[in-house]
């Protein structure tokens, strides 16, 4: 092994290097820092580098031996030797996992497709790319050694088993065949690292002449190339988040109040459906069948049933029994709730029901003794039939099918904003009479939407934060380029995700926090994809606006709105305020005109994304022609948009894409053939991506040159996240301050010769703290 590495260190420095790892043991839907062992490694340097048995054949490694994987470190850890990865973090994170940080990083497979083709349907596979550009599909592993498993008669089935990976290196029978997959792994990456090498060179780079870079090959190498290494090195950081206090107690509230509002909404179902008290609120059916059941079905033509009858296990039966009637059981406790004990009958009256259909139970009184209601269930019956009577609403929305939608954004329909102050009734309310009832119902659907949303914010955060942090208690999250934007997501867990601050009631953010003797630095762009429409379309009046500071979403609704122009110019409220001078002579404009100014600042970022005119008549409540009347006093003040967004639009018909910021294409599949549906689709993605693919560039920029600051190198900080317009860095406390002045210039001034400045500043917020929460 040392000599075929002293071999690979000899070659030439722009040999191209393409290598792959097999890994036994891991589980993929976690990260691979901390997980697995790497069992072999392939190699294919091309058609004319000898790796000691003759030009053009791959090298396989059996790395179970780690004294093997060890002599092979020099070469790995080598920067002057270039080496190529479809998806390089997983296999940068597993070989670290051995003590082997790899270096020399010459591309990734995966990134320069996506850079190639942003919105490519068959996905980014290596057997999907090297099947469709090279033309030898990289077969995968199911396909050559999955085993069909046994069906009860002993027959072969269609399922397949696999085999370990240590049991198909390790077989004689198998091992031949294994090293053959294995190699072709390095092989197609390297066949499909020259492929998108000729196709990202034949395509131009917006601007790129005037630094002699023509392409997008160049851009790659200049910018996503060092964007993509820069990527692994925040994931193998990660964040410390504080699994052993604030995560277990936003948990507990969170369950807590999650049975709070389970117990509102099935009080109030089973004073109208009894059998309503034993039904799953998260199951979309059920939900449509208490609410909708009767409906016509646009589709169908057909009307569901006005009763249903469901089932559920006789434990949960019983546990929901107990609750509802008092009875002492262990369950109780963990169940979450409790109801004192009532009456052996409840009270129903037929008149409390929507009027719309006949619906619901017309009997004046149904028995609910829990003793009668054990004995009608038979001894050894698993599960316990019960059914529901629809109340009969109205159906706000379908699906494409034709059936109710249940969504969180349809409930919220129903329910509005009841518990604000306020508040604010949906369509539930008149459909149950209005008053005390109708308020009843709003509130009980509020509470089944904000069980939904609680289980999301257990589901996708509180939990796998928990699950999710290693021994050191820090969590490390996979950083991906994979939208068509270039926005980043990131999974396992989505901390792209998080709550909007104002949401995050259990103070989620408050759990992401900085090792002792450490702070975090905290750096947020402020209407950053705003800032970018100004530039681009060289709009004036937002560039004078940005010139002129405070707060953009006012100057907009005084521009919109004449009243409230009117009561500027008055001195009735004031547009602004420096704060520094005391208490304001008049209230401020965002406390007076708060709905003009929210629409003002809907209407602000819906230009930037490409919103229709029913888009925005649907989020204010307004008919389309109101809707239209405020988009027009939008663009009146700001024609230099309007005439950007229709030339855009025509050239993505022209061309068939669109660019970012900085030239990255994204090329729009049916602008020019598709159906209105489509095509539609695709104009608003012509004016959003230049918008926020610019943001991603801008972000890219940042991130890039805060990696190179050296100021930041020596005082110890490091770059953790990248949250939207936001990215997280930790540190000595010491140098906090320090470091974040140092962020807030790289951040405010990214540009390089590329990209000299933009016709508005960029304004950055930033503060240190020991948590995140603390830095908001």
């Amino acid at each position: 092994m040392r000599q075929v590495v002293a071999r690979l260190l000899a070659l030439p420095k722009d040999t191209i290097h393409a290598c792959d790892t097999e890994v036994h043991n891991i589980d993929v839907k976690k990260s691979p820092l901390g997980q697995g062992r790497v069992t072999c490694v392939s190699m294919y340097s091309g058609p004319e580098v000898d790796y000691g048995c003759g030009p053009g054949h791959a090298l396989w490694v059996d790395t179970t031996d780690l004294e093997v994987l060890e002599a092979m470190r020099p070469f790995l850890e080598s920067e002057r030797c270039l080496k190529v990865w479809h998806n390089y973090g997983f296999d940068r994170h597993v070989l670290w996992n051995h003590g082997v940080d790899v270096r020399g990083f010459g591309g990734d497979t995966m990134h320069m497709a996506r850079l190639w083709d942003a919105s490519r349907l068959a996905g980014y596979s290596l057997e999907v790319l090297t099947d469709e550009l090279v033309g030898r599909r990289k077969a995968p592993m199911k396909e050559l050694f999955g085993i069909p498993a046994l069906k009860k008669d002993g027959q072969p089935g269609r399922k397949l088993d696999m085999p370990s990976i240590e049991e198909l290196q390790n077989n004689p029978l198998t091992r031949p065949d294994w090293i053959q997959y294995a190699c072709y792994d390095s092989q197609g990456t390297w066949l499909l690292h020259e492929e998108l090498r000729r196709r990202l060179t034949s395509m131009d780079w917006a601007d790129g002449e005037v630094f002699g870079e023509p392409n997008l090959y160049h851009y790659y190498t200049r910018y996503w190339r060092p964007f993509g290494e820069l990527l692994t090195s925040m994931e193998r950081e990660g964040i410390k988040v504080d699994s052993t206090n604030q995560l277990p107690a936003a948990e507990r509230r969170a369950i807590a109040q999650r049975a709070k509002l389970e117990l509102n909404f099935r009080r109030w179902a089973a004073s109208y459906c009894p059998a309503a008290w034993f039904m799953n609120p998260s199951s979309g059916t059920q939900v449509a069948q208490l609410l909708f059941g009767g409906a016509a079905n646009p589709v169908s033509r057909e009307h569901t049933p006005l009763r249903r009858s469901f089932n559920l296990l006789r434990c949960e039966y019983e546990e929901l029994l107990a609750a509802r009637d008092g009875a002492t059981l262990a369950e109780e406790a963990s169940y979450g709730f409790h109801l004192e004990p009532g009456s052996s009958t409840r009270e129903v009256e037929a008149e409390r029901l929507p009027h719309r259909r006949a619906a619901g139970p017309t009997a004046a009184v149904v028995p609910l003794d829990p003793l009668e209601a054990f004995e009608a269930v038979k001894p050894g019956v698993k599960n316990v039939e019960f059914e529901l009577i629809s109340l009969g609403l109205t159906v706000p929305g379908t699906t494409k099918k034709g059936q109710p939608r249940t969504d969180a954004a349809t409930l919220q329909l129903l329910a509005g904003a009841p518990f604000d102050s306020p508040p604010v009734y949906g369509t539930a309310y008149e459909q149950f009479g209005g008053g005390a009832k109708g308020a009843e119902a709003c509130e009980a659907i509020a509470s089944l939407v904000g069980m939904g949303a609680i289980d999301t914010m257990l589901s996708n955060f509180i939990l796998p934060l928990q699950e999710n942090a290693d021994e050191r208690s820090r969590v490390h999250c996979s950083l991906n380029l994979n939208t068509e934007t270039g926005r980043l997501s990131s999974r396992a867990p989505n901390l792209q995700n998080q709550p909007a601050l104002e949401k995050d009631q259990y103070r989620i953010r408050e759990a992401f926090c900085a090792d002792e003797g450490n702070a975090l630095v905290v750096a947020d762009y402020g209407q950053l994809e705003l800032r970018l429409l100004a530039h681009m379309t060289d709009c004036q009046s937002m560039i004078a606006a940005f010139k002129s500071g405070g707060c953009f979403h006012s100057r907009t609704a005084m521009g919109m709105f004449a009243h409230v122009r009117t009561a500027v110019d008055k001195g009735d409220c004031l547009l602004e305020w420096d704060w520094k001078q005391g208490k304001p002579p008049a209230p401020l404009l965002k406390d007076v005109f708060g709905s003009e100014r929210r629409r003002a600042k809907t209407l602000n970022f819906s230009i930037a994304y490409g919103k229709t005119v029913h888009g925005l008549s649907k989020d204010w409540g307004v008919t389309v022609g109101e809707a239209r009347a405020m988009l027009d006093a939008w663009y009146a003040d700001r024609p230099e948009v309007r005439e950007w967004q229709q030339q855009t639009i025509r050239r993505a018909h022209e061309t068939g894409w669109t660019r970012t910021l900085m030239g990255r294409y994204r090329k729009l599949e049916g602008i020019q053939t598709g159906t209105r549906a489509v095509v539609a689709h695709h104009e608003r993605a012509a004016i959003n991506t230049p918008i926020q693919g610019g943001a991603a560039d801008i972000m890219t920029l940042a991130m890039l040159k805060i990696k190179s600051s050296q100021i930041l190198a020596e005082l110890g900080y490091r770059l953790l996240l990248q949250i939207h317009d936001e990215v997280i860095l930790e540190g000595p406390q010491e140098h906090a301050l320090a470091a974040k002045e140092e962020v807030v210039r790289c951040m405010q001034h990214p540009f390089d010769d590329a990209l000299p400045s933009l016709k508005v500043d960029l304004v950055v917020d930033a503060k240190t703290a020991k948590n995140w929460y603390e830095a908001k």
